[in-house]
């Protein structure tokens, strides 16, 4: 498979579930964490990283519904990510699951304010200083 078309299937997968995102019913939940879940499982870093973002936001806004799934990916992207970075994410993304009230602050941002907050945080350098790894 050449690899621009995987990188707009990607694409596509995490902007069909953020535009399913807007929708209320649980059929559509449902379809939004399938969706992440197999944005979670891609080799490509990006779509995982967004994923990743949009999974927060999504447990923000919908904290009564099933993460089962989710968080166990969570938890093998947080040993086996492909990037330190994703390996990173995952970890803080995963401890919001545990303790919501930590990171709750950040969903007062945008996805972009989000995504260079974790990038700034998985620098080696930083994260010593500001978050146990």
């Amino acid at each position: 498979m050449d690899g621009n078309n995987y990188l707009l299937k990607g694409v596509f997968l995490v902007l069909f579930a953020g535009n399913l995102f807007a929708q209320y019913d649980e059929p559509y939940l449902s379809h939004i964490r399938c969706n992440y879940c197999l944005g979670l499982s891609s080799e490509n870093a990006g779509v995982v990283t967004a994923c990743l973002i949009n999974v927060m936001r999504l447990y923000h806004h919908y904290p009564l519904e099933d993460y089962t799934t989710i968080y166990n990916q969570l938890d093998t992207l947080s040993n086996q990510g492909a990037t330190e970075e994703i390996r990173f994410m995952a970890k803080i993304i995963k401890d919001y699951f545990d303790h919501k009230y930590k990171l709750d602050w950040l969903m007062d941002y945008s996805f972009e304010e989000i995504y260079l907050y974790f990038k700034m945080l998985s620098r080696s350098d930083i994260r010593k200083i500001t978050y146990e790894y």
